[in-house]
């Protein structure tokens, strides 16, 4: 348990805006592969939880790869932060600094369920990189909760641009409806159903639109129901697509 306390540090020191001397430093570099032991994931769970909901979930995961323990939190990928830095290319951030803006409102707080559906949305976009279309018309189904075949041909007329992520496509024609299903019947599917990976129900939305089936039930209902899709649409949204 004594290691895990180098997440606590390394979230307190971003919520406080606190600097780690350079020793300290050093030691969190050299104990950071010691986090990788199993009987500590459900200890990394817990200051992962702590780390993203607190409205300082950027900088906490900006420190984190800075001082290599990214990796340890559960389902978050090291390699894309090597591979992205801690810019405005880096989707996973800019998912969780809109997230970080939403709650600040005092009434919007943010649950586990949510901050796993952007983990978890990152997951699987980032597995399987999509047209901008694609995500804009997976927002408005979130959104709009309406037949799906309308928010496929607004996402079809609309001029949504791939903008800086290297996780949406350039350009191109696409058959949204097509790539929308697979998507979502695909990797994110696969993503949700991670062991411990508990989402909102309302992912069942997407899902039962996609597949026809019944809905399925992914970890715990929450009361915050339809805001829930709302919010999350929104986060995404204004991720990928600030100025539509």
């Amino acid at each position: 348990m004594r290691l895990v306390r180098l997440l606590r540090g390394v979230r307190i020191a971003a919520r406080f805006g606190f600097k780690f001397a350079g020793l300290t430093g050093c030691w969190l570099l050299k104990l950071a592969d010691e986090l990788d032991n199993t009987a500590l994931m459900k200890a990394r769970m817990r200051q992962q939880n702590s780390m993203l909901l607190n409205g300082n979930a950027r900088n906490s995961l900006i420190l984190a790869s800075q001082f290599g323990v990214v990796g340890k939190l559960p389902w978050i990928n090291e390699d894309y932060f090597l591979a992205n830095g801690i810019g405005e290319t880096n989707m996973l951030l800019e998912l969780f600094n809109q997230l970080d803006k939403l709650v600040e409102t005092p009434q919007r707080p943010c649950t586990i369920e949510f901050k796993n559906a952007i983990i978890a949305f990152h997951s699987a976009i980032l597995e399987s990189p999509q047209h901008p279309k694609v995500i804009f018309a997976f927002c408005l189904a979130l959104h709009e909760k309406k037949i799906l075949q309308k928010s496929i041909e607004r996402a079809e007329k609309s001029n949504t641009r791939g903008g800086r992520f290297s996780e949406l496509k350039k350009g191109g024609s696409v058959d949204v409806e097509r790539e929308l299903m697979d998507f979502v019947l695909g990797p994110l599917t696969r993503n949700i159903e991670k062991p411990g990976m508990e989402t909102d129900p309302i992912f069942n939305i997407i899902l039962e639109k996609c597949s026809g089936l019944r809905p399925r039930t992914h970890g715990r209902p929450t009361k915050l129901g339809v805001r829930f899709s709302d919010d999350l649409a929104l986060v995404i949204s204004n991720t990928l697509f600030p100025y539509n």
